[in-house]
Formats: structure tokens, C-alpha cells, sequence
């Protein structure tokens, strides 16, 4: 795998990346420390961690704790453990994650300018957005602008608001819709495979809904760079979990071909 430390840019294959939503560091710690050997990046949802949290010390304890892998951090306005959070605010947050460590940073499409299907056009909103990613790349980091709009869109409609996350400097390109039935299943995976070959950035395209759960253990082995997965926590009901838990996404990828996914000493 041609992959850089500390980047979800410089890989040939979708990283394996646990996804988590700890309300106080130690329940970060208890999901990092563990899970290390089993995968190569993380997802940390920095919108459910307690206010009190949010220093430079614990940010960058639990930051440290990832070593050499790849932190992707998001702050969402809609989920945030902190009511009436400003835009100013959760920018301030994620610039100070990304001092800490983070390598990629999440600007939601309607940052500024909060919409229904997290996606502005406003220009003054736009010139926001860009701005703050210039300052992302400045400090050497990376950039994921997602949408999340929870019903089902067609190809067409996926490629333009990716396209439109390119244009304002986006590295990768997220989008979140959803699948009712086998039709809009199988039309998700059409534009999993569409955005790959067409955007001329990176893409994380997942959906929720009824048919959703193909989607989520097969998209990245179509196009996805992030293979979006849980850590099984002592009494969690993995069958509740929407993503894929990290064994069943291992298998996968083994299945498929890849070689190169972390192989933990389980010896000891």
C-alpha cells in the first residue's frame, strides 16, 4: 500500500477506519487503544465529546493515542454535545484538532448556513467555507466536505453537489443519501462506481435507509476511499450497527483481494 503516516490521501486501497462517538476521553481511550492493531485510521466525532473536553490537552491525548494512524475529525452543528454552538466556534475546534494531530478535517456543504440537506449555495456561506479550508491546507491538512441528506438522489444529482464539494477545495467528497428498495440500492452502487471514475477527487458516498447494508460493506470495495467501521464494544448488539463491524470489514477486503490490511498479533 503507498500510503504516507498521518494522511487519507495516499492510498491505493480504502482504509479501514473505526468510526466513534465518545462523550468524555476515556471512553475515546477505550475504543483507541484496543483497536489499533486491527485497523489503519479513525473517525472521531468530536460533536459528541462533553464541553469541558474540549481542550488542547484532551484533544491531543486522545489524538496521540491513534500513533502513526490517520485521525479524520468531525464537529456537526446538528449532533454537537454542545447547544447553540456557533460555526465560529466548531471551526475554532477543528483548526485546534488539526494543531493536535488530526490529519482530516470535516467541513460540512453547509457550513455558515445551515440547510435541510447540509448543502448552501450562498455565496457569503461559499467564501466562508473556502476560506477555512485555505487555512486547513495551509496547516498541512486535509479536507472532507460532507452532506448528509438522508434521502435517496440519483447519479446525476450525487455527481453535482460532489463536484460542487471539489470546487471549494474539498480532498474528499462525502455524501450521505439513503436507499428505500433494490432499485435505489442498485443505483447507489452504480454512483459509487461513477463517482471513482469521474470526480476528480476522492469520494465517501454511504447511504442509510432499508437497503442500505450492502451498500455500507461493499462501497468501498467500488469506489469509497473510507471503509467507514465500528469497534465491538463488550454488549454491543453488532446487528443494530449500521456500518459494518471491523471484523466483518476485514473479511471483506480479505475476500476481495487485498493483502496489505493490518495483520494484529493476536498471540499474545
Amino acid at each position: 500500500m503507498k500510503r504516507s503516516k498521518k494522511s487519507f490521501l495516499n492510498s491505493d486501497r480504502p482504509l479501514i477506519t473505526v468510526i466513534f462517538y465518545p462523550r468524555t476521553p476515556g471512553q475515546a481511550l477505550r475504543t483507541v487503544l484496543p483497536s489499533l492493531p486491527w485497523c489503519d485510521a479513525y473517525c472521531w466525532q468530536m460533536d459528541f465529546l462533553e464541553g469541558q473536553y474540549r481542550t488542547k490537552e484532551h484533544i491531543g491525548r486522545i489524538i496521540a493515542a491513534m500513533g502513526d494512524h490517520p485521525c479524520y475529525v468531525t464537529n456537526y452543528k446538528r449532533s454537537n454535545a454542545c447547544p447553540g454552538i456557533t460555526y465560529d466556534t466548531i471551526a475554532d475546534e477543528l483548526l485546534l484538532a488539526l494543531d493536535c494531530g488530526a490529519a482530516l478535517i470535516d467541513v460540512t456543504g453547509d457550513m455558515y448556513d445551515t440547510q435541510t440537506y447540509e448543502m448552501t449555495y450562498n455565496p457569503a456561506a461559499v467564501a466562508k467555507q473556502t476560506e477555512l479550508i485555505a487555512e486547513i491546507h495551509r496547516k498541512k491538512g486535509e479536507v472532507l466536505m460532507s452532506s448528509h441528506i438522508c434521502e435517496y438522489r440519483d447519479t446525476a444529482r450525487v455527481y453535482e453537489i460532489a463536484r460542487a464539494h471539489a470546487e471549494r477545495g474539498a480532498d474528499i467528497a462525502k455524501i450521505v443519501t439513503s436507499a428505500g428498495d433494490e432499485s435505489q440500492l442498485y443505483e447507489n452502487l452504480r454512483t459509487t462506481i461513477f463517482l471513482r471514475e469521474h470526480l476528480p477527487v476522492k469520494s465517501l458516498f454511504l447511504c442509510s435507509g432499508s437497503h442500505s447494508r450492502l451498500h455500507r460493506r461493499i462501497g468501498p470495495l467500488l469506489g469509497s476511499c473510507i471503509y467507514l467501521c465500528r469497534w465491538v464494544l463488550e454488549g454491543d448488539d453488532v446487528s443494530k450497527f449500521l456500518q459494518p463491524d471491523i471484523y466483518t470489514a476485514r473479511a471483506l477486503m480479505q475476500n476481495a483481494g487485498f493483502s496489505d490490511i493490518p495483520k494484529p498479533d493476536t498471540s499474545r
